[in-house]
């Protein structure tokens, strides 16, 4: 089980793994998760007034009654697709393995897979679509930040000596690499450099090293 959330409008993430409102089925599993990207890129680039049936029915090679069994409505499809990319995204950040090493060693690592992950599209066009809403989505936003500072616990408590990180520095981790690979990138509308990731992972470590002790 994967640390998720509640889903929009449900506060911060937990662990859990609620079952969608339909029953997987073998049957038509690549058509609706066709259905979901499409849906997803739209809504990312566009907001969610931007999709029209007929664009998405196009994008997605599908028909409305498929849609309307599946999904029941627009709306539901498009909190499908944002969960199941959030979903992704999370997963992503939590599969770093830390190894073993001091405290300095580890926190750089932490810094520098979660930086590569941050510096994605699909984790930049996640968070767009949260900023556009941050209400409608803030259980998604609440399960980011948990996750990047999950990948930072990780590091901590592997560490030889293990220690432990302030709330405070672990908040800083996060928006270190925001501020530097997600939310500039969204302004600028050009791609991190590799030299940029590793100068904001770089950034993001010191910021948690601030905040480190030792129980």
């Amino acid at each position: 089980m994967q640390p998720g959330y509640g889903g929009p409008g449900e506060g911060p993430a937990v662990l859990l793994d609620r079952p969608s409102k339909r029953p997987i089925q073998t049957r038509g599993c690549e058509a609706r998760r066709r259905v979901e990207v499409g849906a997803y890129r739209l809504f990312a680039r566009k907001g969610p007034e931007g999709i029209t049936v007929r664009e998405l029915l196009g994008h997605a090679n599908t028909s409305p009654g498929f849609i309307k069994s599946h999904y029941d409505s627009i709306e539901r499809l498009v909190e499908v697709a944002v969960d199941g990319r959030s979903r992704k995204v999370v997963g992503d950040i939590l599969a770093f393995v830390p190894g073993r090493g001091t405290p300095r060693m580890l926190v750089q690592k932490a810094a520098a897979h979660a930086a590569q992950v941050v510096a994605t599209s699909d984790y930049r066009e996640l968070l767009m679509v949260c900023l556009r809403e941050p209400d409608r989505w803030k259980a998604v936003l609440a399960a980011l930040g948990a996750a990047l500072a999950g990948c930072a616990r990780a590091a901590l408590e592997a560490s030889s000596p293990p220690v432990f990180a302030h709330e405070a520095a672990l908040i800083a981790f996060g928006d270190e690499l925001h501020m530097r690979l997600a939310l500039r990138p969204l302004l600028t509308r050009e791609d991190p450099s590799a030299a940029e990731v590793a100068d904001a992972a770089a950034r993001a470590a010191s910021e948690l090293l601030k905040g480190l002790f030792q129980p």
